[in-house]
């Protein structure tokens, strides 16, 4: 699958990709980024308001789980992938069990704390990828956030993806990382047909 998707992936691209949006999305992405970047060590309230504002993106509001012993594994999870541990399934799952029970406000939330190691993902971006309708029960699956992670960092070693991130960061007018330049590069393209510029 990895071959193929590399292929399709390169030669859409070749076709032009153009990012819109809205400047707040923009603005609010750096926000995002800097308010995890520019802590120590993550704590409670951290996880929360990081919580909250991911939420800020999403079209449902957020229900937070406040098991105690869920919220203490947050805690542990965030500051794990601040400084750069890969977690597993498991501890994925528990930050979706946090997090509205869902992988698509997992991965925000965790891009936001590390977008060195987490990538968004979300429907746009399993239609591009799986060429599927998007189900929930297809998106919000631990393996298949992970096995796209693995697709990403594949991407990015093949030698066009910098012109690709090129383009991107020259578009946005900012620094972006490789998980980012994938990420938006696949929810462009994989908008429903209708609504594709």
């Amino acid at each position: 699958m990895e071959h193929s998707v590399n292929e399709r992936f390169f030669s859409d691209f070749n076709e032009g990709i153009v990012v819109d949006g809205d400047s707040h999305i923009h603005l609010s992405y750096k926000i995002f980024i800097n308010y995890f970047s520019s802590l120590k060590v993550i704590d409670l309230s951290n996880v929360i308001i990081g919580a909250y504002f991911t939420y800020g993106w999403m079209p449902t509001m957020l229900t937070l789980n406040t098991e105690s012993n869920l919220l203490n594994e947050i805690v542990d999870i965030s500051n794990k992938v601040k400084n750069g541990a890969i977690i597993a399934t498991e501890e994925i799952s528990v930050v979706a069990k946090v997090i509205n029970n869902s992988i698509v406000g997992a991965s925000k939330y965790l891009h936001f704390v590390n977008p060195n190691l987490h990538a968004i993902w979300d429907s746009r971006v399993y239609r591009y990828l799986h060429q599927k309708k998007p189900h929930g029960y297809r998106v919000n699956c631990p393996n298949t956030y992970l096995e796209y992670l693995n697709i990403l960092n594949q991407l990015s070693f093949d030698e066009r993806f910098a012109s690709l991130k090129k383009n991107l960061k020259l578009d946005l007018g900012y620094e972006i990382t490789n998980n980012r330049a994938g990420e938006l590069a696949m929810f462009v393209m994989g908008a429903p047909p209708a609504t594709k510029a």
